[in-house]
């Protein structure tokens, strides 16, 4: 079956259309997973599940999430980058032995608390 010049034409432009709609999406950031996580919340997640894994019973008042509602001051992870970083590169004899099993026990973030 032939197709027409006017058929051919339509389908051109209705590829270009679809194109170009793909591409806005893309540029956009559509598709982009709305929550997804930033470095510092998963470089801070690592270092807890660390301390989980060197301590007895850890169970702490860190907190490992990013919020931001446009309001209010953005609130982020206890642990910044780096010192998730330096948490997640010691040995659990270098954190037990440095008292970091406890810290935030005694130390909530809400207090200030930092490492």
């Amino acid at each position: 079956m032939q197709r027409t010049e006017g058929e051919t034409e339509e389908r051109l432009w209705s590829r270009l259309l679809f194109a170009t709609v793909i591409v806005t999406l893309l540029l956009s950031g559509v598709g982009q997973p709305v929550a997804g996580f930033r470095e510092d919340e998963v470089q801070c997640e690592e270092a807890a599940a660390h301390l989980r894994d060197c301590c007895d019973d850890f169970s702490s008042n860190l907190a490992c999430y990013y919020s931001s509602n446009g309001c209010d001051s953005p609130v982020y992870p206890d642990l910044d980058i780096d010192e998730s970083r330096h948490v997640q590169r010691m040995s659990c004899a270098e954190i037990r032995a440095s008292d970091y099993c406890s810290f935030w026990y005694t130390n909530p973030p809400d207090d200030g608390g930092d490492l």
